[in-house]
Order: C-alpha cells, then structure tokens, then sequence
C-alpha cells in the first residue's frame, strides 16, 4: 500500500507540472492496474480464485495446464474486471472463474507454440520437461483476442 501511496504522488505531482506547462488543459494519466491489488476485496477474491483455478485446472475435460507459478498474477487480472463488476467480490469472482477458464482452453491450445518460442531462444528446460509442456495462464495469447490472433498468424504463415 506504501507503494501505490507513493505511486499516486508522482502521478499528482507529473499532472500539477504539466496544468502549469499547459493550463486550462485536463490531463488523464494512465496507472497500472497495480493500484488497485491493494483493494481488500481484490485481495480476498484473488486468495479464493488460486485454489479454485487449481479445481478448475483439474476437472475441465481437454485441458493441459497446471498453473503453480501464474496463481499468483490472478489478482492483475481480476483487478481490471473489479471496476466493472462495482467492486462486488461475487461477481469478481465469476468473471475470474471464466477468465481462468477460457486462460486454460488457450494456453493448452497453444502451448506447442509457446515451446517452440523457447527452443527459438534457447530456453533450457529440466531433463524432464518438453517443450509441449510450456504454458503461462496470465498471458496476452491466453485471451480470445490473442487465441485468435495467433491462429491467425499459423494459418497466414502457412
């Protein structure tokens, strides 16, 4: 919380610089989602989604991923969905559930690709893992958007 305090003054102190630089202009300056992970029920929802995302991971049929070290990026992501959902940690935490779960789907569908991306940049993986087994949940190519790009860009580059 010191952090997203200090962050805040910066941002106060950038715009009081340049109404002076400018006057009689309106600056809105862009923050990371960051600020809001301070927020108690972004807190809560994120400590409720890590063992949900694990269930999930487990019981959907086609799924691939196990997610260990991404649990902890939840709470970025349901932090750009809390304004939306007026900050109710029910709501937070359904849209997660769907996030999580349409994360999983992409990130299986493309983990060929991203082990690939790894061989390309010499990543050198554990004697037991292979580069099919490469995913991440809190990724930009594990939205629809990125799914969908990605196969197109595989279908393009055929």
């Amino acid at each position: 919380e010191i952090t997203v305090e200090g962050v805040m003054i910066v941002r106060d102190q950038a715009e009081t610089v340049l109404k002076k630089i400018f006057p009689g202009r309106e600056f809105n300056i862009g923050m990371d989602t960051a600020l809001l992970i301070g927020e108690p029920c972004i807190i809560a929802t994120g400590l409720l989604l890590i063992p949900a995302a694990l269930f999930i991971s487990i019981i959907l049929p086609g799924n691939r991923m196990l997610p260990f070290v991404d649990l902890a990026s939840i709470v970025f992501v349901i932090s750009m969905v809390a304004p939306f959902c007026k900050r109710n940690m029910f709501r937070i935490f359904i849209t997660g559930l769907f996030i999580v779960t349409i994360a999983l789907y992409a990130g299986s569908s493309l983990s060929g690709i991203y082990g690939t991306a790894a061989d390309r940049a010499n990543v050198r993986l554990p004697s037991n893992v292979t580069s099919t087994e490469l995913g991440n949940l809190v990724s930009s190519y594990n939205t629809p958007v990125g799914w969908a790009l990605v196969k197109l860009g595989e279908l393009i580059g055929k």
